[in-house]
């Protein structure tokens, strides 16, 4: 509780450009390169997509690190699989 009584002084925004929706349009990248949609984790530490084959992923894999490097952030990527099977019932 006492985290959230410690004081916060805003001395200016980052600016516009640092920003993960804008920054060199990570999002859009994805989708150009085929996602089936795509999002920005909590607060924006991680930028993913789903895609519908590995080939289009891989595609778009070099594309958002590139528009996240043409603003000087470094990037580490990843393309895996989504766990397969979905919801099930499993027996006691």
């Amino acid at each position: 509780h006492a985290l959230k009584a410690w004081p916060i002084t805003v001395r200016a925004a980052r600016p516009i450009d640092e920003a993960i929706s804008t920054a060199g349009g990570v999002r859009f990248e994805a989708l150009d390169a085929g996602a089936i949609g795509a999002s920005i984790s909590g607060a924006g530490p991680s930028v993913f997509a789903w895609f519908s084959d590995r080939e289009s992923a891989a595609k778009a894999q070099f594309a958002m690190q590139a528009a996240f490097e043409a603003t000087g952030l470094r990037t580490t990527s990843y393309v895996a699989p989504v766990a397969g099977r979905g919801a099930r019932v499993v027996p006691n």
